[in-house]
Parts: C-alpha cells; sequence; structure tokens
C-alpha cells in the first residue's frame, strides 16, 4: 500500500488486543490521516484513544485523527447504521485500509438481536456485512492477547492460558503481518491469499478444496441472510412497446412491456388503468410445466393488482391518465414473461413493473368538448409524450421465516423447502430516511404453515426495510441512466 495515498483506517474491535496493537502502531507510523475505532463501548473506546495517544512522545505534533464511531456486529441494523455514520466522516473513496479485527469465543449461548447465533453473527456474519458495505476486505489472525475468550469459563480459561502463552504469539510478533501486508506495495501482494508469518502459507491440495467449499457454502449462507444476488435493469429494449424492461435476480430473468391505449369507461378507478399480466416461458423452470404454471403466474399478477389496487399510489400521476372523467382514460397493460425462473420472482416482477412503467412513454393528446356533454380526442401538430412519476409506486418483498430468521431472495430450490412466506407490497415516501412515509399497500401469505404474530410484525418491518433500499437504489440507477443509449446497469443492494 506504500505506493497510494494512506488516508483513513478503520479498525473493529479496536479497544483492546490486536486490534489496540495495531492502532497504536498505525498512529505512530503517521501515515493515515485518520483511524476510526470501531467498538461497541463508548467508554472503553475513549480509554483506548486516550491509550493510544499516551503511547506516542511527541503526540502534539502528530496530524492523525483518532476518531470513535459505535459498531455493534451482531446486530444488522447497527453495522448498516455504521456504514451511514462512517460515509459521513470518511470521503468516498479515501478507505485505504479496512481491519475485521472483532470477534468473540466462548460466549455464552445467545440469539443475536436477529435471531442469528451470537458467534456466527458476530464473527462472520456482522463482517461480510460490513465488508460487502464497505467494498474492503482485510482478514486477521489469532494471537495471544486479544479478548476473543473473555466469555469463556474461567476454570477452562485458566487452564488454557499457560498452552496459549506458549503456542501463541505476542502482541508485536501479532501484528506482524498485518503491518507486512499494510505497507507492502500491492504488486507485491496476491490477492485472496493466506498470509503468515509475512509469507503466503500455502495449504495442501485437499485442504484447499475444503476451504474453497466451505467458504463457498459461508458465503452463500451469509449472502442470504444480508443480501441480495446481483440484480441486474435494462429499460428500453422493446421497440415496439410504450415502455419496457429486463430484469435479472441471479439466474431469474424476466422481461416486461407496457402498452398504453386509450378507452372509455364510466368507472374510473384505478384497477381500471393498470393491467397486469403475467406469463411463465417454457422453458422457465420444470416446476411449473403445464396447469400448474400457469394458476402460479394468475396468483402472481393478482399479487401485482393488489400492490397497485389503491387510491394512495402515484395519485398525481395516474390523474393524468384520465383524460376526460369519466369517459376517456389511458388503459397501460403490463405483460410480463418469465424467461428463466430461479426464485424470487415477485420480488423481480415488482422491480421490473417499476422500471418498466418508469420507461413508458405516454402520447400527449388534445381533448376536445363535443355535442352531448361528450369529448373529442385529438393528436397535437406536434407530437410529444409525457412519463408517469413512479417514485412513490410499490415494491413487493418476499420475505419467508426459516427456524428463528427471516429471510429473502431465496433461489428456487430453497423455495422448495420453505412454507411460510409473505409477499409484501410497500409504497414508498420521498425521504429515504423516514420510515413512516412507507405505506403497506397490500400483505399475502403462501405457504401451508403458520406464522406467529410476533414472527409476522418482525417480517413486515424487515420487509419495510428491504423495500426502502431497494426502491431509492432502483430510482437512484433509473434517474442516473435516463437517456443514456446505453441503459444496462447492475446495481447492489443497501443492507
Amino acid at each position: 500500500m506504500s505506493n497510494t495515498p494512506l488516508k483513513f483506517a478503520l479498525i473493529t474491535g479496536a479497544n483492546s488486543g490486536i486490534g489496540l496493537h495495531l492502532a497504536k502502531s498505525l498512529f505512530a507510523s503517521g501515515n493515515f490521516s485518520s483511524i476510526v475505532l470501531a467498538c461497541r463501548d463508548e467508554k472503553k473506546a475513549n480509554l483506548a484513544i486516550e491509550e493510544i495517544k499516551k503511547s506516542v512522545k511527541d503526540v502534539k505534533e502528530m496530524t492523525t485523527n483518532l476518531n470513535y464511531l459505535q459498531l455493534d456486529l451482531s446486530s444488522k441494523t447497527s453495522v448498516e447504521q455504521f456504514v451511514k455514520n462512517f460515509c459521513q466522516v470518511c470521503p468516498r473513496n479515501c478507505l485505504n485500509l479496512l481491519v475485521n479485527n472483532a470477534g468473540i469465543m466462548g460466549h455464552p449461548y445467545q440469539l443475536s438481536p436477529d435471531g442469528v447465533e451470537i458467534h456466527y453473527a458476530t464473527n462472520h456474519l456482522g463482517h461480510f456485512l460490513l465488508t460487502n458495505l464497505l467494498l474492503k476486505n482485510c482478514i486477521p489472525g489469532f494471537v495471544r492477547g486479544t479478548q476473543l475468550g473473555r466469555h469463556t469459563n474461567y476454570f477452562l480459561r485458566t487452564l488454557a492460558t499457560p498452552l496459549i502463552w506458549f503456542f501463541s504469539k505476542n502482541l508485536d510478533q501479532g501484528i506482524s503481518t498485518l503491518l507486512y501486508c499494510i505497507n507492502s506495495p500491492y504488486s507485491e501482494l496476491e490477492s485472496g491469499k493466506l498470509y503468515k508469518n509475512c509469507m503466503v502459507k500455502e495449504l495442501p491440495g485437499l485442504e484447499v478444496i475444503m476451504h474453497e467449499l466451505v467458504s463457498n457454502e459461508l458465503f452463500d449462507m451469509a449472502e442470504k441472510l444480508t443480501d441480495y444476488r446481483p440484480i441486474s435493469i435494462e429499460t428500453g429494449i422493446l421497440a415496439g412497446a410504450n415502455g419496457s424492461a429486463r430484469i435479472q435476480i441471479g439466474s431469474t430473468d424476466v422481461l416486461l412491456s407496457v402498452k398504453a391505449e386509450l378507452n372509455t369507461t364510466t368507472d374510473p378507478i384505478l384497477s381500471n388503468r393498470l393491467k397486469f399480466f403475467v406469463d411463465l416461458s417454457a422453458n422457465a423452470s420444470p416446476k411449473f410445466a403445464g396447469r400448474g404454471g400457469q394458476e402460479q403466474a394468475e396468483e402472481w399478477a393478482k399479487t401485482l393488482y393488489a400492490a397497485y389496487d389503491n387510491d394512495y399510489i402515484m395519485v398525481e400521476s395516474m390523474k393524468r391518465l384520465l383524460l376526460a372523467p369519466p369517459l376517456h382514460y389511458w388503459t397501460l397493460y403490463v405483460d410480463a414473461i418469465v424467461l428463466q425462473h430461479d426464485g424470487n420472482i415477485m420480488d423481480a416482477l415488482s422491480l421490473g413493473v417499476k422500471a418498466a412503467l418508469f420507461d413508458t412513454q405516454i402520447c400527449n393528446v388534445i381533448v376536445r368538448p363535443a355535442d352531448e356533454g361528450k369529448f373529442l380526442i385529438d393528436l397535437p401538430d406536434e407530437i410529444s409524450t409525457w412519463k408517469l412519476d413512479v417514485t412513490s409506486a410499490p415494491l413487493i418483498v418476499a420475505v419467508t421465516r426459516i427456524g428463528n430468521q427471516s429471510v429473502f431472495d431465496l433461489d428456487l430450490s430453497e423455495e422448495l423447502c420453505s412454507n411460510n412466506t409473505l409477499y409484501v407490497g410497500i409504497k414508498q415516501g420521498e425521504n429515504e430516511e423516514d420510515n413512516s412515509e412507507s405505506l403497506i399497500t397490500c400483505i399475502k401469505k403462501v405457504g401451508g404453515g403458520a406464522v406467529e404474530i410476533d414472527s409476522m410484525i418482525e417480517m413486515l418491518e424487515k420487509a419495510t426495510h428491504i423495500a426502502r433500499n431497494l426502491n431509492f437504489g432502483l430510482m437512484n440507477k433509473l434517474k442516473n441512466d435516463e437517456g443514456l443509449k446505453e441503459k444496462r446497469t447492475n446495481f447492489p443492494s443497501i443492507f
């Protein structure tokens, strides 16, 4: 890293042990403009900051700032809030070092605030989510001087201490490999390798295979609990439609089109202005071959109707669809075809509908009064179009209860093993930070299992949180890409 400017360093669990010792070394080096200590306890963090300052003789001459930000790795909400707070103090692209040092060991059995076993939540999921959100990754080691075993039974800890002291490293030895990786040029390091004693540790062939299998399984499991599979959105791909979109979530692939037609009616309710049709490609999935696929497609279409059939949805935009009340109005026919089904179709459909409606262009027309209270619809001399404002259009999130956990974005094989899923339609407001603006427009339960009231409340809260992040991520990308010839884009989920 010596070839690049060193600015911000972030160390989790930096109030004791190896994290504190590393912070002292980095502070003394003066290579960073700021070192952020991510800790659970503010009092311990402030004491650590004082200890770090005292470890340097001429502290007044140091230009490195020491900052504390609260972080509880066992809580998904805490990790997400930490990243928001960190981004406020760290300029974009200025995080040069992330050390995932915090961890616990020997803690009595306990579930995290998200219902996950406390060791797995703290040592793996928390850092997994933090790293993905910050798009950085460093791997700490086990050394003497950490407080990993502070929750271990006192008698066992007393017996183990002499062995740990004999076989493990002291703090200076413990941070030596970290400092080696921090200070070495990128060209001298091998990405994705395990470093031990300042060199790459080569694993035996069988151990490499087992390591990859376990790593992949842990990664997939963590991804299910913290984020969506990769999401790809493409708009404006069908020339004959008023609007179109194609969305992919993992291997799930859905194509949508919107066709606007003028109609007349005496019942100008919202459901008359949006028509949803869903079909399954013959090759989408063998699970839905024949009649079963058609019935499932009809259920998906009904869920879209339920989410959008509400007078609070897109009120101002929908008013423009009604040309001469109560007779003439635009009908938007939204057709979706599932090209490939690998789970989470409902989320893909709702994202695709919103993207296709965003892309939809509707022709401006002139309404002239005629005899007997009727109206004439004409085209202006210069053809022009207008677009719907779909910012607050609902998204539908599928949340499934597995054990004590509420998970999302299941693939097809995982869906086949679940029996408690809620489809939750949620309309978002203009303010990303204000949860009070969220409005649940529909709730639909699928599967035969019962859902307890506490579990349902948790699932609804998670769905609301996910929908808010998806909505703002989607809208930002659609608006940024609007007008570009190449509209294909990938956007990350924001948990």
